[in-house]
């Protein structure tokens, strides 16, 4: 471990040092110097977050956080800590230490390399068994982008501009509030919605052009066709999506069979559902009555969670977390 980035070392609950560093990580077992040592945790301090990580292999269902950690996490000047709360040790594992390694093993790797939270798969130690299983609660942010290394030109009536839009999620408000940021206020560009006709708009000042030719995905996304737009308001030809087909969310585990999509192709689809979420906020589900399906093999060593759209192409989440919580039978 000593060669992991950041890694300040092993410490017992009651031999912290003083205080963090900018960029940290470290182990700790929550038993004191002269005991016999018995649970292994770990944290993850980076500079490019609020917060501190601390992981528990066994999540919060077992220990609570101890007050002279917590006192330690708050050592760096943040004012909060982000706990796991995945269950991934078995009840009756003693490889807590080896889920801490990984954890900060995982974390110093390359973001290209590391898992995504749209996409991850979580191994035991040792093996679960159960019949059935149906998914409890989950959450996620609404954090991908439909607008992604996007620009368009744009006639001023004496020459042609270009405008490059920044990678976001955005909806028609969103698009008309950068139009007034790169503008000033009474911009000469605006998007605007026919909601009977499930249509967007777009409207132009005297003398203004818009070039949808070369756009990456924007004149898709607005229902338009990539030509030149010279009237003071035109109205697109085709249905908007502004969603990028991400409006139906499907959250796959792989462990699963019986689950069918519209009632016919047999899928891993533990629940679906459609996004009316705005951007950048956060999708809570809970469910009273969990639907249950079965299991496809006797012992369950690893689990393979998705999320996708109905192309069953995987939505990008950006790193945003996701947390699942499992009912089995």
């Amino acid at each position: 471990m000593k060669h992991e980035k950041g890694f300040r070392g092993v410490f017992t609950s009651d031999l912290l040092p003083k205080k963090m560093r900018q960029f940290e990580n470290g182990i700790i077992n929550l038993d004191i110097a002269t005991g016999p040592g018995t649970h292994w945790v770990c944290y993850y301090n980076d500079p490019k977050n609020n917060f501190v990580e601390y992981f528990d292999p066994f999540g919060d269902y077992v220990y609570k956080i101890l007050p002279n950690i917590k006192r330690y996490l708050l050592s760096s000047g943040k004012k909060k800590s982000d706990t796991t709360q995945a269950f991934l040790q078995h009840p009756a594992s003693v490889k807590c230490g080896y889920f801490c390694m990984k954890y900060i093993s995982e974390r110093n790797k390359d973001s290209k390399t590391a898992e995504k939270s749209e996409d991850f798969t979580i191994e035991y130690a040792r093996p679960f068994s159960f019949k059935q299983i149906a998914l409890q609660s989950f959450s996620m942010y609404v954090s991908w982008e439909n607008i992604k290394d996007e620009q368009f030109s744009y006639y001023d009536g004496s020459q042609w501009l270009n405008l490059s839009i920044p990678d976001g999620n955005y909806t028609i408000k969103g698009l008309n509030r950068y139009m007034v940021k790169f503008f000033g206020n009474d911009p000469p560009i605006l998007f605007g919605i026919i909601e009977e006709r499930q249509r967007t708009a777009i409207k132009l000042k005297d003398q203004y052009k818009i070039d949808l030719t070369k756009t990456k995905n924007l004149h898709k996304l607005l229902g338009f066709e990539p030509k030149v737009y010279a009237e003071p308001e035109q109205i697109g030809k085709y249905i908007a999506d502004l969603s990028g087909g991400n409006d139906n969310i499907y959250i796959h585990c792989d462990i699963i069979e019986g689950a069918y999509i519209n009632g016919f192709n047999s899928s891993d689809v533990i629940y679906s559902f459609t996004n009316s979420n705005r951007p950048g906020s956060q999708i809570i589900k809970s469910f009273d009555k969990p639907l249950f399906f079965p299991v496809r093999m006797d012992s369950v060593y690893r689990i393979r969670m998705r999320i996708t759209n109905h192309r069953n192409e995987l939505i990008p989440l950006n790193k945003q977390e996701v947390q699942y919580n499992f009912i089995t039978l």
